[in-house]
């Protein structure tokens, strides 16, 4: 199970609306997602996105926002 708004960007741990399943072997997986949200986590500290911001990246298209932050997967 994976947090949709990850608790680093302010998801709440217990919610059912906030968990859902995600698995681990797959291009697009749980730990890629992670990375994203240790991306968007130091971004929003630097101040270079604003918390809502980030928290709508990876609600609407995480897959996205991986590309835009990151770039695309090989």
């Amino acid at each position: 199970m994976d947090h949709l708004i990850p608790l680093s960007l302010g998801g709440h741990p217990t919610d059912a609306k906030n968990i859902w399943p995600q698995v681990l072997l797959t291009k697009w997986s749980a730990r890629r997602k992670d990375y994203l949200e240790e991306i968007l986590h130091e971004k929003v500290c630097k101040g270079e996105i604003s918390l809502k911001e980030a928290q709508e990246q990876v609600r609407t298209n995480w897959i996205a926002a991986y590309e835009k932050y990151v770039g695309p997967v090989k």
